[in-house]
């Protein structure tokens, strides 16, 4: 016959368990910062988006080919639309880049 507990108090070792995984998860949770933003990992970020965009176009358009018996219109169709895309992708991410670069001059972050 299961046990029914109706007050809080009866729970302590619920509250302590939430205690540690919180402790847990600060103690292990990446820090965002300057350190996650390198200009390396920026410029890795832009160049994937960039090329995944146009890769995802160019096999779709590829694939739908195939399968239409239309080649290579729709190669070439969905190639640039792909490549547009990942150049959106690029500017929106060098738009946020750019703005916490400001919120961290604001702040007096000198980079060391």
């Amino acid at each position: 016959m299961p046990v029914k507990m109706t007050k809080r108090e009866e729970l302590p070792a619920l509250d302590a368990l939430g205690d540690d995984i919180r402790r847990l998860h600060d103690k292990v949770a990446p820090k965002s910062g300057p350190a996650l933003k390198t200009g390396t990992a920026l410029a890795m970020r832009v160049g994937v988006e960039l090329a995944s965009g146009a890769l995802v176009g160019g096999a779709s358009g590829y694939f739908l080919d195939k399968w239409l018996n239309t080649s290579p219109f729709l190669f070439i169709l969905c190639f640039f639309l792909g490549s547009a895309g990942g150049f959106l992708t690029l500017v929106r991410t060098m738009k946020a880049a750019d703005a916490n670069a400001d919120g961290e001059k604001e702040k007096g972050y000198n980079g060391s």
